[in-house]
Parts: structure tokens; C-alpha cells; sequence
């Protein structure tokens, strides 16, 4: 009968008598692992969004501010030039000289909460805690200048109503009489209209920041840095 040599495993030919054979390579032990879900959080770009709006809008506060306070001066140079000529013209400018130390404070109060602004976008931009909080702080403060601003400049638009109806006097044309008519609507729309558009965006901003969602991702914020 013919006799059939034994099989050798490939990597057993030289293993001595006894030996273990050595694991194999292909799978390699791992530690075990809990099951589970594995939840990846995508980072969200919101705080990029708002910051470089923040930014912006900081940004065009300030110059804009700056402008008007320019603005005063100017008002002023060309109401010295009205005095001589008299009438409705120099009575537009009427109000300018009673109300140029509250209109300057006004200016320099926006422009610090403009430059506030900027201050909150940089540090929302950066994912930094203290972004939420400068922006929360700061829509309180825009929403009170804008409403001080808006019945800043209905008293100032009153005083040069009543300036030219004063100088029109008994011209008979009857425009201090519609002007006195409509004076109560107009200051109404004129309120309405400045402290809607002014607080638009600080109304957001509270409402954004406001949202539990928000305020965790900001939490999560604090704990990056903490690391």
C-alpha cells in the first residue's frame, strides 16, 4: 500500500514538537467595545454667520455715527449762513442749536454700542462664550438708544415745525394750519418707524440666543476652552 506523507500547514513546517502555534496575523484581538449609537455632532456655522453680521452692522454704526456727529457742525455752519436771510429757511434750523449737547450724546452713545457690536461679532466669529453674552447686553442698550433717539429726534422735528409756522405768521397760505394738523400723525409714524427699524435686528439677536439649542452649543463652547 502506498504511504501518504502527513500534511504540513504552511507556517507549521519548522515549528519544534509542542509549540504553540502563533495567532494569526489576520485578525488581531481587539478589547471589546460597549454597543452602542455613535452620535457625531456636525458643527454648525451660525456663529460665523451672526458674527460677520455683527461685524458689519458694528461696523456701519460707527462710521455712521462718526458722520452725523460731522453732521452737527455743518448743520451748524449753514444755519449761521441762514440768520441774515430770515424766513422758513433759517427757521428749519431752529431746533439744531437747542438740541446740539443732546444730539452729540446721542451720536457718541451709538457709536459706543456700534463699537459693541463689532466687540460681540469678533468673539461669536471665534466660538468664544463671551460672544453670547456681549450680544445680549448689547440689543438691551440698542433698543434703548433707539427709543431715545427716536423721541430725540420727534422733539427736534417739533421745534422746527413750530420755528417755520412761527416765521410763515399770517402769510394766509394755510401751511401752519396743516401743519399743526398733521403734526400728532406724523410724530406717531416717525416713532413707529425709527424704533421698528432700529431695534430689528437686537429683537433677533435676544429671540437667537434665547433658544435652548443655542445656549447648549455655547455651553459646549465653554467646555472646549476649559480643556
Amino acid at each position: 500500500m502506498e504511504q501518504h506523507a502527513p500534511e504540513v500547514l504552511e507556517g507549521q513546517g519548522n515549528a519544534a514538537p509542542g509549540a504553540e502555534a502563533a495567532p494569526s496575523l489576520a485578525h488581531p484581538a481587539a478589547p471589546p467595545t460597549t454597543p452602542g449609537v455613535i452620535v457625531v455632532r456636525r458643527r454648525r456655522n451660525w456663529s460665523t454667520v451672526i458674527g460677520v453680521i455683527s461685524i458689519v452692522l458694528g461696523s456701519l454704526g460707527v462710521v455712521g455715527s462718526a458722520w452725523n456727529g460731522v453732521g452737527l457742525f455743518i448743520a451748524k455752519v449753514i444755519r449761521g449762513t441762514l440768520v441774515a436771510t430770515g424766513g422758513t429757511a433759517q427757521a428749519a434750523f431752529a431746533g439744531m442749536d437747542r438740541w446740539m449737547i443732546p444730539l452729540a450724546i446721542s451720536h457718541v452713545l451709538m457709536c459706543g454700542v456700534a463699537f459693541l457690536l463689532i466687540v460681540a461679532g469678533v468673539k461669536t466669529n471665534g466660538r468664544s462664550p463671551i460672544g453670547r453674552k456681549l450680544h445680549i447686553v448689547w440689543a438691551w442698550l440698542k433698543i434703548l438708544v433707539a427709543i431715545l433717539s427716536s423721541i430725540l429726534g420727534v422733539l427736534i422735528q417739533q421745534t422746527q415745525l413750530e420755528a417755520m409756522q412761527a416765521s410763515s405768521g399770517s402769510s394766509g397760505n394755510g401751511t401752519a394750519g396743516i401743519s399743526a394738523a398733521f403734526s400728532p400723525i406724523l410724530t406717531m409714524v416717525t416713532v413707529a418707524i425709527g424704533i421698528c427699524w432700529q431695534a430689528a435686528y437686537p429683537t433677533f439677536i435676544l429671540i437667537w440666543f434665547a433658544r435652548p439649542s443655542i445656549r447648549e452649543e455655547v455651553a459646549r463652547w465653554t467646555a472646549n476652552k476649559a480643556r
